[in-house]
């Protein structure tokens, strides 16, 4: 169906680039942010920005757009190795900021057309939401470009094919060591960090995410075949090894790239291992 009007809330003017500290980069081209991105995509007379002002005038013209998207996220000053005040530092929470919450909420509420769109680095819990819109994507730290590709994907022009770098938990006890502290720094007692924590606890724990680790939607379906493994030596020793393979077919009727993953367990080992390990993966 044809597109005739979109209406973006948030920080759409803004494409974040991620942290100031050491890992700070300077574009060599002009960002394309996620209004420039859409503006490009569909035509400036088609899509509409409102930052946080949700008069009555606003409500009317969500309820009637195509498009809802609700630019969301973290940026430099509350994710990244500088954080003011202080010096360093970590997020104080694995939610999206109260006031980030409230506009989807409102915007859900008066339409069936929303899309959340996530600026983070990491895992983002989305249980206040991610029931009530029929999509959400992860835009992570895009890059100068990220305009341009969320308004590929979203046009249906490109077919998304990126996988989540974490596991997205339902509750952040399920994902943080308990009693750890997100300040150590701040006059708190050593703590000692377990063997395993985020997904590996969870998975040895039998928590189920909302999200696994390297989860990822596609405009197209995958049906895979039986997987073979070829052992080369002995598995128990450094020189041995092995390969999986197994067959991958595109059931849908559009192309896509589909990311092959393998994970290992020991579940009678001799030393302490991880309860779970990504041994490999590939993109076919």
């Amino acid at each position: 169906a044809e597109v005739t009007s979109i209406v973006i809330l948030g920080s759409a003017r803004l494409l974040e680039d991620g942290d100031r500290g050491s890992s700070r980069v300077k574009p060599s081209i002009m960002p394309v942010t996620v209004l420039d991105g859409l503006r490009a995509k569909y035509g400036a007379a088609k899509v509409a920005w409102v930052d946080s002002d949700f008069h009555e005038s606003w409500l009317a013209q969500i309820r009637q757009a195509d498009m809802v998207i609700v630019d969301v996220g973290y940026d430099w000053t509350f994710e990244g190795e500088f954080i003011p005040p202080d010096l360093g530092g970590d997020r104080k929470y694995l939610t999206l900021h109260d006031r980030q919450l409230r506009m989807i909420k409102v915007a859900a509420n008066a339409s069936s057309n929303v899309v959340p769109v996530i600026t983070s680095g990491q895992a983002v819990i989305v249980e206040d939401f991610v029931d009530d819109v029929p999509a959400a994507l992860w835009l992570g730290y895009s890059g100068p470009l990220g305009g341009q590709a969320l308004a590929d994907i979203l046009s249906g022009d490109v077919n998304p094919s990126g996988r989540t770098v974490s596991v997205t938990p339902r509750r952040a006890a399920d994902y943080l060591p308990p009693g750890v502290t997100q300040e150590p720094w701040k006059d708190a007692p050593a703590r000692t960090y377990p063997y395993a924590y985020g997904f590996k606890k969870m998975w040895a724990d039998a928590i189920e995410p909302r999200f696994p680790l390297g989860f990822g939607l596609s405009y197209t379906s995958f049906a895979f075949g039986t997987p073979t493994l070829t052992v080369r030596g002995d598995l128990a020793t450094e020189a041995g090894g092995g390969a999986v393979r197994v067959a991958v077919t595109n059931t849908g009727a559009v192309p896509g790239i589909e990311t092959v993953q393998l994970y290992g367990t020991c579940e009678a080992c001799r030393r302490e291992r991880l309860p779970i390990v990504l041994l490999g993966f590939a993109k076919v």
